[in-house]
């Protein structure tokens, strides 16, 4: 395998890879793209580290880089940490491999934004009570 070769991995696998590899996906189910990062996930990942694996894919187009179908949010929000000097630029971090499959992938990705259930306001107040 040559130095730009995408290494083959199992849909489901976790690996660890440096932001160099992540670009954001045209098929990520997010279309509005923010200013800027948000800050209570900065915040967040800034003092508890990233918490949720990104979903990725190796990409099609650009040869050893892998597609970010999902975490775009969290991508953003690592690339504004690492621009700040809170990681170093080969600090990596989990990923998902993802289904090459759009239509799996799709679904993968949409369920896992959509599937999320916030606190209730009284499991909210109970967990800042017990910090």
């Amino acid at each position: 395998m040559t130095q730009h070769q995408t290494p083959r991995h199992e849909i489901g696998e976790t690996v660890h890879l440096p932001l160099s590899k992540l670009v954001m996906s045209r098929e990520n189910p997010r279309k509005t793209k923010p200013n800027t990062a948000d800050d209570l996930l900065v915040a967040s990942i800034r003092s508890r580290g990233l918490l949720q694996n990104l979903g990725v894919r190796p990409s099609d187009t650009s040869a050893g880089k892998y597609e970010v179908r999902y975490g775009g949010r969290r991508l953003a929000a690592l690339r504004l940490l690492t621009k700040e000097g809170h990681f170093t630029k080969t600090q990596e971090f989990p990923c998902r491999i993802v289904p090459s499959d759009d239509a799996d992938a799709s679904e993968e990705a949409l369920a896992e934004n959509i599937v999320r259930e916030a606190l209730s306001p009284i499991e909210n107040a109970g967990a800042k009570l017990r910090h």
